[in-house]
């Protein structure tokens, strides 16, 4: 159910660099129904487990008001560090995401009250993935993964 493709597509007309792909995941429409669905349920206890100050993840909240609040931030540092000094640290967050422990997700949902049941789900839709790639209209390699989501 988890088997997933990865394949390139292009962002321009004339490609030249590795960069001007995008990579895309092709998924299994059993796995994409089954987690539409658990993404569907979390939408009903995200404002109970999520902070507010992670309004990326909130429906309805942009990732652009973060930046403002960070432009603001940033404002008021300059402003204020000829007085006090100050500093500030900038956090590369897709690299922190790339980087979750199947654990601690579900360490985390058994601490946030989440049934076993829901939590076992959760972690075999995000454990027993594997990834081939498409070259040329040919799948190529199969590659699990151990214990990082990505």
């Amino acid at each position: 159910m988890n088997d997933t493709l990865v394949t390139l597509i292009p962002k321009k007309k004339v490609t030249e660099q590795i960069a001007d792909f995008r990579a895309i995941n092709i998924c299994n429409v059993l796995y994409k129904i089954v987690s539409k669905t658990i993404a569907n349920h979390f939408r009903l206890v995200l404002d109970e487990v999520i902070s507010e100050a992670q309004s990326a993840f909130i429906l309805g909240q942009l990732i652009f008001d973060n930046i403002l609040v960070s432009f603001e931030c940033m404002h008021r540092i300059k402003r204020w560090k000829r007085k006090h000094g100050s500093m500030a640290i900038k956090l590369d967050m897709s690299k922190v995401y790339d980087r979750v422990e199947w654990t601690l997700v579900e360490q985390m949902m058994r601490q946030l009250g989440f049934s076993e049941r829901w939590i076992n789900l959760v972690i075999h839709c995000i454990s027993f993935v594997s990834y081939s790639f498409v070259l040329n209209g040919a799948i190529y390699g199969l590659i699990k993964p151990l214990c990082w989501l990505h």
